[in-house]
């Protein structure tokens, strides 16, 4: 029998895997990469984390719970030799940021929480039930006055909490009780520029006060892409995140120069976003990342447009959309717009 017909074969499929590999690549690699791995992180500031790890503890795709904080991809602490520690909430996307979040209008909604930024608001609580955390209680949870901002829409008036003994136990007790700004966020896309510098759809952090603190707090943020892993990977003796790159890359959304991580794609329909407009449909054109909103609806100004959004960040605030399949009437032709999109409006109940 051929030899290459009984050889094993072990795999490592999308994020779940690309996070494994690396992290046990990082796990076997010496104190160098560690800060090499830290050197790469930049935060939403523009800025470099600066800290000088000699050990790491790692925990894969940690479970707190579906009624608590979910399940972050990672949790890992590194410690300095004055055993001081910092922490990272670690979120993995095959894609890119603007592909991967929703709008904070959608908060409360199915799948929000699934979504890049609503991963990251929940982080962020998981960071404040951490730092608080007293050994004496029976649960892990987040503070009382969470109910008094915007995450309340969520929340529905219960704290979110882990009560898992062993979770907490084995978890969280070890990174438990740090200062909050010792609690970090990072992010794992797919493209080529940091995306916490670039777009207009961030994370909404809140203070105790219901304040939006994102601009103090956003240098807790920072953000790697899969070059930076492949660099470093690059380095590590035997790699297993190597070959389980190689394995998953024609699963990774495309990232180049030519289309910034998204499909060519050109097309126009009628869109429903209350974010920008609650009253009217908007008309919606966009060829890759260019796009265009434009308001028909205003019988006293003949064209309104919008062009401060790309394509993906208006396609995750789309709460309703209705295609344009037959003959379109002409940009300009502001009245037969008009028409259709009062029609739509009526049906729709706006």
């Amino acid at each position: 029998m051929d030899k290459n017909l009984m050889k094993n074969e072990l795999f490592y499929w999308s994020e779940r895997g690309l996070v494994s590999t690396f992290f046990i690549d990082l796990y076997n690699a010496d104190t160098k990469l560690l800060q090499e791995f830290i050197d790469s992180i930049v935060t939403a500031t523009g800025n470099k984390i600066y800290f000088n790890p000699v050990k790491m503890r790692c925990v894969i795709e940690p479970d707190f719970s579906n009624t608590g904080f979910g399940h972050p991809d990672a949790l890992f602490m590194f410690e300095n030799y004055n055993e001081e520690k910092i922490v990272f909430i670690f979120e993995a996307k095959r894609g890119s940021y603007s592909k991967s979040i929703k709008s904070s209008s959608l908060r409360g909604t199915a799948g929000y929480n699934s979504s890049l930024n609503g991963q990251l608001e929940l982080n962020y609580s998981l960071a404040l039930a951490l730092s608080n955390f007293d050994k004496c209680n029976d649960n892990l949870i987040e503070p009382d006055w969470i109910l008094k901002t915007n995450y309340n829409n969520e929340r529905k008036g219960y704290c979110r909490s882990l009560k898992n003994k062993n979770v907490i136990k084995n978890v969280a007790l070890p990174v438990a009780g740090l200062n909050i700004k010792q609690y970090y966020h990072l992010i794992l896309t797919n493209e080529n520029k940091n995306p916490l510098l670039e777009n207009n759809i961030f994370p909404e952090i809140f203070d105790s006060e219901g304040k939006n603190i994102w601009n103090e707090y956003k240098k807790q943020f920072g953000w790697i892409n899969f070059d930076k892993l492949l660099k470093l990977a690059s380095k590590f003796e035997n790699s297993l995140f190597l070959p389980t790159y190689e394995f998953n890359k024609s699963n990774l959304y495309s990232t180049n120069s030519s289309n910034n991580g998204v499909t060519k794609k050109t097309g126009v329909k009628l869109v429903y976003i209350p974010e920008i407009n609650n009253k009217t449909f908007l008309h919606f054109s966009y060829k890759g990342e260019s796009c265009r909103l434009r308001n028909y609806n205003d019988q006293n100004i003949t064209l309104i447009e919008n062009s401060d959004y790309t394509t993906s960040e208006v396609e995750q605030m789309i709460i309703k959309e209705i295609p344009i399949t037959k003959k379109r009437p002409k940009i300009s032709d502001c009245d037969k717009w008009r028409e259709i999109i009062k029609e739509k409006n009526k049906k729709n109940k706006l």
